[in-house]
C-alpha cells in the first residue's frame, strides 16, 4: 500500500512538473504573440459590431494619432474622413454579411474635430483597411496598413512623367526615340514640325529606315553609330535631312545610347534642331567676307580700320602705296590719319567725328592726305563705326589725284 502511494505520488509531481513546462510554453507564446502583435508595421484592431474599438496595438494607436488607451472605446469611423465613412461601413457590413471573407476598402484617416484630447493633430494618412469576421462570430479583426509613403510616391512619379510629358511635348526641339535599324519608337510635335509630318504619329507610321528616308547622305547615319558605339553620346552632330515635302535642311543632332543593366543595346534617344536658318547665315556671312576680302585686296581703294584718336590697326596695300608707307611702319605705329592730315583739314576730320555719334556713318568728304614725299594725295573718304565699337571704324579711301 505504501508502495503504490509512493508512486502515485511521483506520477503526480511528474504531471505537476509536466504543466508548469506547458504553462511556461504558453505564456512565452502568449508573450511572443503580444510582441509581434503590438509591435507588427501595421496597425490591428478588434471591433464590437458598433465599430467601436476593444483592442489596437501599438502601431495602430499611432497611425490614429492617440495613446492606445485613449483610443480604446471610439469608434473606428470617427478617426476618418468623412467622405470614406460610408465606405468603411459597408466594409464592416460585408464582413459580418459573409463571414471568412474579408472585406476591405482604402479610406483617409484625419482629425474631424471631435477628440478635443488629441494631444497632437496627427498628419493626413491613407490606409487600405482589411476587416474579417472573428472565428466565433461576435466581433471584428481588422488590419491597417498605411499606403501614404507610397502614395506621395506614386504621386511625385506622376509628377515627374507630367513634368516631363509637358517638356517632351512642348519642347522646341526635336525629341526622338529610334531602334538600332532605324525605326523611330517615340517623337514629339516639334520633330514632327521640323520634318514636314501633320503628327509624330505620321511620323512614327511612315518612316520605317532614317538612314535612308531622313538623311540626305545615308552615310552620314553610320557615321553617327560609329560615333556612339565610341563614346555612347554625340553633341551636335550637324548633317542634313530630307524634309516630306522634299525640301533639305540643316540640323544639328545630340543622341545617346539607352542600355539595359547587362550591357544589351535598346534604343537610341536624343534631340535636333533646325539649324538652316544659322547655316543659311554662316554661307551669307562667308560669301559677303569673300567679296570684301576681294574688294580689299584688289588695290582698286585704299582701305584702313582706325580709331577716332589717329591711330590705324590695319590697312590694305592700296592704300600704303597712295601714302607711301610701308607695312612694316604700319606695324611699328608709325602711320597714323592724323599725322597724314594737313592742319587745314582738321575741320573736316571734325565733321566726320560728328556725323559718326550722330548715325554711326559719314558721307564721303574729300580730304588731304601727306604723301611720304613731302607731296599731298586729295582723297574721297567713307567712314562708319564698326557695330559694337564707339570708336573704331573702317575707311573706304579713294584717291583723286587722277581726277586733279
Amino acid at each position: 500500500m505504501l508502495h503504490e502511494l509512493q508512486v502515485h505520488q511521483i506520477e503526480l509531481e511528474m504531471q505537476n512538473e509536466e504543466l508548469r513546462n506547458t504553462q511556461a510554453e504558453v505564456e512565452a507564446a502568449a508573450a511572443r504573440y503580444a510582441d509581434l502583435y503590438d509591435f507588427a508595421p501595421v496597425g490591428y484592431f478588434t471591433l464590437d459590431f458598433d465599430g467601436a474599438i476593444t483592442q489596437a496595438n501599438l502601431a495602430g494607436a499611432q497611425l490614429l494619432g492617440l495613446e492606445r488607451a485613449r483610443v480604446l472605446g471610439k469608434r473606428l469611423g470617427v478617426f476618418l474622413a468623412a467622405a470614406d465613412v460610408g465606405a468603411f461601413n459597408a466594409c464592416r457590413q460585408h464582413a459580418v454579411a459573409a463571414p471568412g471573407h474579408p472585406s476591405s476598402c482604402e479610406v483617409v484617416i484625419e482629425s474631424r474635430g471631435q477628440l478635443k484630447e488629441t494631444p497632437l493633430k496627427p498628419p493626413v494618412r491613407t490606409v487600405h483597411l482589411v476587416a474579417t469576421l472573428s472565428d466565433d462570430g461576435r466581433e471584428l479583426r481588422v488590419v491597417v496598413i498605411d499606403l501614404t509613403a507610397s502614395k506621395q510616391a506614386e504621386a511625385q512619379v506622376r509628377m515627374a512623367e507630367d513634368k516631363f510629358r509637358a517638356i517632351f511635348e512642348h519642347a522646341a526641339q526635336g525629341i526622338f526615340q529610334t531602334t538600332p535599324q532605324g525605326r523611330f519608337l517615340s517623337a514629339n510635335p516639334a520633330l514632327a514640325r521640323i520634318l514636314g509630318y501633320d503628327s509624330p504619329e505620321a511620323l512614327i507610321r511612315e518612316i520605317t529606315d532614317v538612314g535612308q528616308q531622313v538623311y540626305v547622305d545615308p552615310a552620314d547615319r553610320p557615321r553617327v553609330l560609329e560615333l556612339l558605339s565610341r563614346h555612347g553620346a554625340v553633341t551636335k552632330f550637324e548633317n542634313q535631312v530630307r524634309r516630306k515635302d522634299g525640301r533639305i535642311i540643316w540640323i544639328a543632332q545630340s543622341p545617346r545610347e539607352v542600355r539595359d543593366p547587362q550591357g544589351r543595346l535598346l534604343y537610341y534617344e536624343g534631340s535636333f534642331e533646325d539649324i538652316t536658318e544659322r547655316k543659311q547665315a554662316e554661307a551669307a556671312l562667308r560669301v559677303s567676307e569673300s567679296r570684301h576680302r576681294r574688294l580689299i585686296e584688289s588695290g582698286i581703294i585704299g582701305v584702313m580700320i582706325a580709331d577716332i584718336h589717329g591711330g590705324i590697326t590695319e590697312a590694305n596695300d592700296a592704300f600704303l602705296r597712295m601714302v607711301g608707307h610701308t607695312r612694316a611702319e604700319l606695324a611699328a605705329g608709325r602711320v597714323r590719319w592724323d599725322a597724314l592730315t594737313p592742319p587745314e583739314w582738321r575741320a573736316v576730320d571734325a565733321h566726320i567725328f560728328a556725323e559718326l555719334k550722330k548715325s554711326g556713318t559719314c558721307a564721303p568728304v574729300e580730304k588731304e592726305y601727306f604723301h611720304q614725299n613731302g607731296g599731298r594725295v586729295p582723297i574721297l573718304a567713307s567712314v562708319a563705326l564698326l557695330e559694337g565699337t564707339a570708336d573704331e571704324c573702317i575707311c573706304l579711301i579713294e584717291d583723286l589725284t587722277s581726277r586733279r
